[in-house]
């Protein structure tokens, strides 16, 4: 057992870390009571489950697309940016925004048809 200390209200607690590379400071925040401690989890999880969600919609055709939502997220869940949009070359075009206490991420692929006649 090890002493963590919440990053939100400083309150102590004994932690039996659950991996060696976690910091027992982040575990104890992650445990923790305290109504800031609630919300970042709310976004820990959240995040978790976005980053799944980029790779898998987005990750494979759109790498650098992806890293960039994925950056973007914590700024979109603070409402710092309302909505981020990327349009590709193919014109499919890639949208994340926050919407209630989830973060949506959607991809419109978007078929064009032209034809040309002399």
């Amino acid at each position: 057992m090890e002493t963590g200390t919440c990053k939100f209200c400083g309150q102590s607690k004994m932690i039996n870390p659950l991996d060696v590379y976690i910091d027992v400071n982040y575990q104890a925040s992650l445990e923790c009571k305290c109504q800031e401690g609630e919300a970042w989890r709310r976004y820990e999880a959240v995040k978790i489950s976005t980053s799944e969600n980029i790779r898998h919609l987005i990750g494979k055709k759109f790498p650098a697309i992806a890293e960039i939502m994925e950056e973007a997220m914590e700024p979109v869940w603070n409402e710092d940016i309302v909505t981020l949009q990327a349009t590709t070359y193919d014109g499919d075009v890639i949208t994340l925004k926050r919407v209630k206490d989830a973060l949506n991420i959607k991809h419109v692929h978007k078929e064009e048809y032209e034809l040309t006649s002399n």
